[in-house]
């Protein structure tokens, strides 16, 4: 893939962003939202994408934050309207690379999580698919969460996550100014867009993967259907960290953020769940 950096003005502010451009463009757009004081560079990195051939066919895009803190819905925006940004990319990016606008996915980590989850309520039908890792919602988005349009839905979280608290509530180890702003715990927000979308058609799955630095975790996995095709799947890592999952890291981000495993290949994972999404596309 090539990548470029480019730039895109909105509101009359300059806004950054790193593309890569496959050889052979298939139509579809994968939108990536890095984590608290992070870039759309590192979410490159972290993700590695653009190496993996599920994203063969793939524009891949990597926007920065205005100042390293997407404006996510926990706490009372200001003057940043990053709904408003990430929804002129999109447009821009469908024109200016001939894109399909049925085929836009979403992945955001953390930060850039709870960014997702507040983009499918407030750009509702714009994704096919989204997944979110190591977030959940903000209570105050939640209230705009009862919507028609529920897109395909990996969320993933880890059990021991030190930053967000898998059963809500305040988050005091987060960077984000909200800190004390409440978020929904993971587990009512499965249960609501399980409901909310129609995914009734349910199984479950378990797994023991080796931890980073020895140990073991226990990974269990909820797969959904709806009738008209569409998904959800509900990953916990059981104890395990806020971490992305499937990269080896060193033993202090391990003591800092929580356990990991390089076991689950998240990002592989995310990639199929995507093309899963592309094979069962509700018609129109």
């Amino acid at each position: 893939m090539q990548s470029t950096r480019e730039e895109l003005t909105f509101q009359g502010a300059t806004r950054r962003f790193l593309k890569f451009t496959p050889a052979r463009p298939d139509g579809s757009l994968l939108i990536g939202l890095h984590g608290a004081t992070q870039r759309g560079s590192i979410m490159a990195r972290t993700t590695g994408f653009a190496e993996l051939p599920q994203a063969a066919g793939m524009t891949l895009v990597f926007p920065d934050a205005a100042d390293g803190l997407w404006r996510d819905g926990r706490d009372e925006d200001d003057d940043i309207d990053d709904v408003g940004f990430i929804d002129q990319l999109i447009t821009h990016l469908l024109a200016q690379e001939g894109l399909d606008p049925s085929r836009v996915f979403l992945v955001g980590m953390s930060n850039g999580g709870f960014l997702s989850q507040r983009l499918v309520c407030e750009l509702e039908g714009r994704f096919l698919a989204v997944a979110t890792v190591i977030a959940t919602v903000g209570l105050r988005i939640y209230q705009q969460a009862w919507i028609d349009e529920v897109p395909s839905l990996f969320l993933v979280a880890g059990g021991g996550d030190p930053i967000i608290p898998f059963d809500g509530g305040a988050t005091p180890n987060s960077l984000m100014a909200s800190a004390d702003a409440p978020i929904l715990g993971f587990d009512d927000l499965v249960a609501h867009w399980k409901s909310q979308g129609g995914f009734s058609r349910c199984s479950e799955e378990h797994d023991t993967v080796p931890a980073l630095g020895g140990g073991s975790l226990a990974i269990h996995n909820e797969y959904c259907a709806a009738e008209d095709g569409r998904r959800l799947r509900a990953t916990v890592v059981e104890d395990g960290g806020h971490q992305w999952y499937g990269r080896a890291v060193a033993a202090e981000t391990v003591r800092r953020f929580g356990a990991t495993t390089t076991a689950f290949k998240l990002s592989e994972e995310i990639l199929a769940f995507f093309r899963g999404a592309l094979r069962t596309e509700r018609p129109g």
